[in-house]
């Protein structure tokens, strides 16, 4: 049978879903930034948390409704808040989370080195190397 015999609406979602670069990298962008401990308890309206960020407000209008619909945050009248769920990411959750998707930290510099498989499949060599100058140890002895 011809490989297409087998491709179906739900078998592309389901590729599409696991391939998508989107939801990965908001929650990582939300942790790096700190959204989930910053809109605690009342939560804040986007344009005071993109001036306390120095960030674009339309980005971060977007980045917020993205969360919202993944139950990370959720809209309150002009405002978003941390849900329960939401609050899994916040720093002091203890749970590995910041470590692991935050942009700044050895998980998450390591996490991003994968955007370089492709070149560690074709040399041998190290991805993470590539991506920061150095490698992992020595990345984190800086």
């Amino acid at each position: 049978m011809p490989p297409s015999t087998f491709v179906n609406d739900l078998n592309v979602a389901a590729i599409r879903n696991l391939a998508g670069l989107a939801t990965p990298m908001a929650l990582r962008v939300a942790v790096t930034l700190g959204l989930t401990d910053r809109l605690r308890g009342d939560g804040a309206a986007v344009e005071q948390v993109a001036t306390e960020l120095k960030v674009s407000p339309v980005a971060l209008e977007l980045l917020l409704g993205h969360l919202a619909a993944l139950g990370i945050v959720e809209r309150v009248s002009t405002s978003y808040r941390t849900t329960v769920y939401g609050a899994t990411l916040c720093s002091d959750a203890d749970n590995g989370l910041t470590n692991f998707l935050h942009l700044d930290m050895a998980g998450g510099r390591s996490e991003l080195a994968f955007v370089e498989l492709l070149h560690s499949i074709t040399t041998g060599e190290a991805g993470y190397s590539r991506r920061y100058g150095q490698d992992f140890w020595a990345d984190l002895d800086d």
